[in-house]
C-alpha cells in the first residue's frame, strides 16, 4: 500500500510540474542562437534557403503580382543597392503619413497589407508591416532579405537587412526610421550590416543616411543619439526565418515547437544562452508519462 501511495505522489507531483512549465512555456522555449560569424558569413545556397522560408509562406500567386509591380519600381536601378534604395523609398513615400504605434494587420499577408493600406489613406502601419512589405517585395526581385525584431523592453521594433552579392555583405534598411542604408562618415566606405550600426550608435560614431526626401534619396548626416534607445546592444534581437504569424501560432505548430528542437527565428542575445531548460522539459515529459503508466501498473498488481 505505501508502494502504491508512493507512486501515485510521484505522479500528482510531475504533473504539476508539467503543468507548470506548459504554463510558462515560452521560458522553455527552444532557441536557436545566433553570433556575429554565423549571421554575416558570405549568403550562400544554404542561406538563401533558410531566409527564403519567409516567402513560402505567402500564396505563389501573390509573389508574381508583387514581382510584377516591383519591376516598375526598380526600373532603371543598375544594382542590388540601387533595387534596395528604389523599394525602400516607393514604400516610405506611399505610406509614411500612415504610421502608427499600432499593429492592425499582422494577420494578412506582406501583399495584402500593402493592398489595404493602398486602399484606405485612414488605415496605419507599424513597424512591422513596413519591414514585411519592404521584404516582400525585395524578395520579388530576388534579393535575399530578413527580418528582425529588437526586443526593446516595452516597445518592440522591426527593421530588416538585405544581402548584396555585390559586395558580399549585409546592409540594414529601417524604413520606420527612414534608413535606406548606412555608412559612418569617417569610415572606409563600407554599408553597415544591423550590429555595426548599433556599434556606432554605441560609441556616437558619424553616421550618413540614405533618406526618402520628398519624391527624391538624399544622403543626410543623421544624430547617433536618436537611435541609442532601440539600438542598445543589451536588447535582444530575433532574426526571423518565418513572420506568418497565423501559421506560427497554429495549434499544430504550437505542439510541434513545444515539442521539438525547432524554431522559426534566431536569437542574437550578449548573454550566452542556452537550451537547458527546453531538454530539461524533455526529460520530465517522459517521466510524467512513465509515472503514470507505473501506477496504474501499481493499482492493477495490489488488486490481485
Amino acid at each position: 500500500m505505501q508502494q502504491k501511495k508512493t507512486f501515485l505522489f510521484l505522479f500528482i507531483f510531475l504533473g504539476m510540474v508539467n503543468l507548470i512549465i506548459c504554463l510558462t512555456r515560452d521560458h522553455f522555449r527552444y532557441h536557436t542562437n545566433a553570433s556575429y560569424e554565423s549571421l554575416y558569413q558570405p549568403c550562400n545556397e544554404y542561406c538563401k534557403k533558410k531566409w527564403s522560408a519567409f516567402i513560402a509562406d505567402f500564396p505563389a500567386g501573390e509573389f508574381t503580382a508583387a514581382t510584377k509591380l516591383s519591376d516598375s519600381v526598380v526600373q532603371g536601378a543598375n544594382s542590388t543597392f540601387e533595387k534596395i534604395i528604389f523599394i525602400g523609398s516607393f514604400l516610405r513615400q506611399r505610406f509614411a503619413d500612415q504610421m502608427s504605434q499600432r499593429h492592425p494587420l499582422l494577420d494578412v499577408t506582406p501583399f495584402s497589407q500593402y493592398k489595404q493600406l493602398c486602399a484606405s489613406d485612414t488605415m496605419e502601419l507599424w513597424c512591422s508591416n513596413f519591414a514585411q512589405m519592404f521584404s516582400y517585395f525585395c524578395w520579388a526581385q530576388n534579393i535575399v532579405c530578413r527580418n528582425m525584431e529588437i526586443l526593446n523592453q516595452g516597445d518592440h521594433h522591426v527593421i530588416s537587412e538585405c544581402y548584396l552579392p555585390e559586395n558580399k555583405q549585409w546592409i540594414m534598411v529601417d524604413l520606420t526610421s527612414n534608413i535606406l542604408a548606412a555608412q559612418q562618415a569617417a569610415g572606409n566606405g563600407s554599408l553597415e550590416n544591423f550590429i555595426d550600426f548599433r556599434t556606432a550608435i554605441r560609441y556616437n560614431a558619424p553616421i550618413i543616411a540614405w533618406r526618402s526626401s520628398g519624391d527624391n534619396v538624399a544622403i543626410e548626416r543623421i544624430n547617433a543619439s536618436n537611435f541609442s534607445e532601440y539600438y542598445d546592444e543589451a536588447n535582444t534581437t530575433l532574426f526571423y526565418k518565418s513572420m506568418n504569424y497565423r501559421q506560427n501560432t497554429s495549434t499544430a505548430n504550437r505542439f510541434r515547437q513545444y515539442f521539438l528542437p525547432v524554431s522559426w527565428y534566431e536569437t542574437l542575445s550578449n548573454k550566452n544562452g542556452n537550451n537547458l531548460l527546453f531538454y530539461l522539459k524533455m526529460i520530465l515529459f517522459p517521466l510524467w508519462l512513465i509515472s503514470f503508466f507505473v501506477f496504474l501498473f501499481s493499482r492493477t498488481k495490489f488488486r490481485q
